[in-house]
């Protein structure tokens, strides 16, 4: 078991070169930075994109637009952390696409959960709302497209049924988007933020 993260690499979520070590706030290698997926992203679309998911810091309720299953908003905790949560993820969260709502590409995205509240979700047959600890970024080699968002675990068990993954540090198997496993998390004091 590591005492430090000297044997952890990371990928930049652009142009793919491993790291050693968490992944930082830019990659040296392409020049890609977090902040378009920590809520000070610049784009019309990004500014879209963050007021919706930070209704909760914005004293709304989080409601489901036409066609929406699900949807969910960042507390002050999450944002809060965000830097350091889009950090993880992209330094040991699951990869994978989703195809875009008319189908016509594919969006690469990242899913990781904390083991900490980091937002509240809902969805269309839920009486009400459930927090949530997991963040998907989504397209985010993209300067225009990249955003993120909190997630609730039926989107995820939902979107990725039967998808299992393996504890970075041990290897030994967990649910998807569950990048670390407890025993791993207690190794280093039960604080996600000490990985990264």
């Amino acid at each position: 078991m590591p005492t430090d993260l000297s044997a952890i690499k990371s990928s930049c979520p652009r142009c793919s070169v491993e790291l050693a070590g968490p992944f930082p706030v830019t990659c040296p290698n392409c020049g890609f930075s977090i902040d378009g997926l920590t809520g000070k992203g610049t784009t019309d679309f990004q500014i879209k994109k963050w007021k919706k998911h930070t209704d909760l810091l914005q004293g709304r309720a989080i409601q489901l637009s036409s066609g929406v299953t699900y949807n969910a908003s960042f507390d002050y905790n999450g944002v809060a952390k965000l830097d350091d949560i889009v950090r993880f993820a992209i330094t040991y969260g699951d990869r994978a696409v989703m195809p875009s709502p008319r189908g016509k590409y594919n969006n690469p995205i990242i899913i990781a959960y904390i083991p900490e509240q980091i937002g509240t979700g809902t969805a269309i047959h839920f009486p009400g709302t459930v927090p949530c600890s997991g963040i998907c970024l989504i397209s985010p080699h993209s300067h225009t497209y990249a955003h993120s968002f909190p997630v609730i675990d039926e989107w995820v068990d939902s979107e990725f049924k039967g998808y299992t993954t393996n504890c970075r540090i041990c290897n030994k198997q967990t649910s998807f988007a569950q990048p670390v496993c407890l025993d791993c998390y207690s190794d280093f004091n039960s604080d996600w933020r000490n990985l990264i």
